[in-house]
């Protein structure tokens, strides 16, 4: 007990016995460093100072505060020091693997995945560091939908030729110099590498351009040069070569050359034949699924193309067309291999197919199944004639692959057996369904024939361009047409 007198007495005199006890701590000691907190493997220090759930509720909005707030007021001391040193954001683990761990799982509903309850469990019952692999029956249905609507692997060309090989009639892919090209053809393939070497009319106005634009004249050109005006429509074709240096300078897509080059290049070609040859846009006409090749019981996959030149009947020949086609296949009204009406009646001779460089072997696929096609059409609508009769032109078919500027062409062949192929003492016909009579097709070839008809990316291309598809279009006419037409005629006799 204080002696109140003699306190107050030394507080008179200024002498103090004992220490004054809100005396500064920095004159009198060293103030204790501030210890470090325990680093955490997923978690940051905890603050050295505990926020009141108040002050968070201002310092933050939204329902994820208020929760946080609501779960550190239901919680003691300890459990809301836990709270805090996992206050800093981390790395989700799974959801199922935290409603497992929380056994609350049948307390979430999958409608809502964001569920506050499901991000905001107790860091006590959070045990496990490796998430629980979740069952089927469990997964997220976004994941599973994700994964049901990823597209499947692209199917390889390499594969699709190599089915094509085991197909019913089978197909194969033949260079030039590795097989023979069918005679019926060969004076149209001449005349065709005759203009890709530059051996036709070059006008002096046109290499009067060629030269402005810096282009080489071969020695073969100039040997060539006549001095005939250029035709009207030359100045056409330039366009449509700079229309191409635009397509290429933009990078544009296949249809956007379809529509800007490829297209004006067949209606310019063909327009001196308009009322018997025109081009079709037949990017959406599917093949007949009967004459589709078969691997075994399964049919190949439908295959479609871009471009198909046709020849246009008079009404006269297309009244005959239209009683064969009663005749041969009352329910199928086509002489192609399609049956889309623009070209139902209209018989096919050249097809065409447009590709980016990195799809040739994709290209070749796609017109030899519609070739094939094409013969096996060929076969029914002239049925009733013994197979072997049938004039080789019907069995060729002459295909081109475009690849932006270059036109390249190729040629499908339909060989067939003969009669000699067939062993001593058996006849046509014998030893049931697998046994093919002679004439009838064994094999199917796509034959790079190393031809280039020429290109949109010069005016020497262009030139050549315009007279290999002029050349082709009087091919059609001139050749192929009489023979087709023989035959429909040779169908309808006696009828």
């Amino acid at each position: 007990m204080w002696n109140v007198p003699v306190w107050i007495d030394e507080v008179a005199a200024h002498v103090y016995e004992h220490e004054h006890e809100h005396e500064c701590p920095s004159q009198k000691r060293k103030r204790k460093r501030r210890s470090l907190a325990e680093i955490h493997h997923n978690a940051m220090p905890s603050q050295s100072r505990s926020i009141s759930p108040r002050k968070k509720r201002k310092a933050g909005s939204g329902p994820e505060n208020d929760v946080a707030v609501a779960v550190e007021e239901a919680m003691d001391v300890d459990m809301a020091v836990a709270y805090e040193q996992y206050e800093t954001p981390t790395p989700r683990a799974p959801r199922q693997s935290i409603i497992n761990a929380a056994g609350n799982s049948n307390a979430i509903s999958s409608a809502n995945l964001f569920e506050a309850s499901e991000r905001f469990f107790h860091p006590a019952n959070l045990t496990t560091q490796t998430p629980t692999p979740s069952s089927p029956s469990a997964r997220l249905s976004r994941t599973s939908s994700s994964t049901r609507s990823s597209p499947s692997r692209a199917r390889s060309p390499i594969k699709d030729a190599t089915s094509l090989e085991l197909a019913d009639i089978p197909i194969f892919q033949r260079l030039r110099r590795r097989t023979i090209i069918p005679v019926c053809v060969e004076p149209l393939l001449k005349e065709l590498r005759r203009i890709a070497e530059d051996e036709l009319p070059w006008p002096k106005e046109v290499t009067r351009d060629m030269e402005a634009y810096a282009e080489d004249l071969t020695a073969t050109i100039e040997r060539n040069v006549t001095q005939d005006p250029a035709p009207s429509d030359w100045s056409e074709w330039k366009h449509v070569c700079k229309r191409a240096e635009i397509q290429a300078t933009e990078g544009a897509p296949e249809p956007s050359w379809n529509e800007e080059v490829h297209s004006e290049v067949f209606r310019r070609a063909l327009c001196s034949r308009e009322e018997r040859i025109r081009h079709f846009n037949i990017t959406t006409s599917r093949p007949v699924v009967e004459f589709l090749p078969t691997v075994g019981t399964i049919s190949s996959e439908s295959r479609l193309v871009d471009y198909s030149i046709n020849y246009l009947p008079s009404e006269e020949e297309r009244a005959d067309i239209s009683r064969l086609l009663r005749l041969r296949s009352p329910g199928l009204d086509t002489v192609n291999q399609t049956t889309t009406e623009r070209v139902r009646h209209r018989p096919c001779f050249i097809s065409i197919e447009t590709k980016r460089h990195a799809e040739t072997e994709s290209a070749k696929i796609q017109l030899s199944i519609w070739g094939y096609a094409h013969f096996r059409r060929i076969q029914t609508l002239f049925d009733s004639r013994d197979e072997g009769k049938l004039n080789d032109m019907l069995y060729i078919h002459p295909t081109i692959i475009v690849h932006r500027h270059d036109w390249s062409l190729f040629l499908l062949a339909a060989r067939r057996s003969q009669p000699e192929h067939l062993p001593a003492g058996e006849t046509a016909g014998r030893g049931g369904p697998s046994r093919r009579s002679a004439g009838a097709i064994e094999k199917i070839e796509m034959i790079d024939l190393n031809l280039r008809l020429g290109g949109t990316d010069t005016l020497r291309q262009i030139w050549k361009l315009r007279a290999n598809l002029m050349e082709l279009a009087k091919w059609g006419e001139e050749t192929y047409w009489p023979i087709w037409k023989q035959h429909l005629q040779q169908e309808l006799v006696g009828i």
